[in-house]
């Protein structure tokens, strides 16, 4: 609980850099904001709205495209097409960011996700194993190489991405590191 505050606060910290503070405090608040921002994808927005109006607009341009690639789901994304602080960015590069979004389609395997829910479930899986080979992700499989043995294993995904469907990322982050501790520990 104590850490999904502490990601709000970030978040609406940036928010507010949006309305209040001078240059610097506001570039330290994005900047400190962005550190956590795979863990709240809200803040990519917030910041790129920030940045816009400190005239960092690469930076801000990298805040959406980051944002866009942690999943957001249909209403952000056409929330970052109306944003007027986003103004100052909109043109090719913004415009080829956001049909990255709009071609995001998500495997047969993962009805009922949004995109937003699918990328925190990748997000957990690929962090609870020490670098794992994900090139068959969207397959429905995880690859990992045991250091010590130099076996590989290989994971079939979709019972756990079913029963990680609907939960909070935390939850789900629980559920993911249950289900791996299970397999290492039989």
């Amino acid at each position: 609980m104590l850490r999904d505050e502490w990601l709000k606060v970030h978040n609406n910290a940036c928010y507010l850099a949006n309305f209040h503070g001078e240059p610097d405090e506001r570039r330290a608040i994005v900047a400190r904001a962005l550190r956590v921002a795979p863990a709240n994808p809200p803040i990519f927005h917030n910041a790129a709205c920030v940045l816009c109006k400190l005239g960092d607009l690469d930076a801000a341009l990298d805040a959406i495209r980051r944002g866009v690639a942690s999943g957001y789901d249909d209403v952000t994304i056409a929330s970052i097409r109306e944003d007027d602080d986003l103004a100052p960015i909109r043109g090719e590069a913004f415009d080829a960011i956001l049909a990255r979004a709009d071609a995001l389609a998500l495997p047969a395997w993962a009805e009922g996700y949004t995109a937003a829910a699918f990328s925190q479930f990748r997000e957990s899986v690929r962090t609870i194993l020490p670098d794992p080979d994900l090139s068959t992700f969207e397959d429905g499989f995880i690859a990992w190489v045991d250091p010590d043995s130099g076996f590989e294993r290989v994971f079939e995904l979709r019972e756990l991405a079913a029963e990680c469907r609907g939960v909070s990322a935390i939850e789900c982050t629980e559920i993911v590191h249950r289900h791996f501790h299970a397999l290492f520990h039989h």
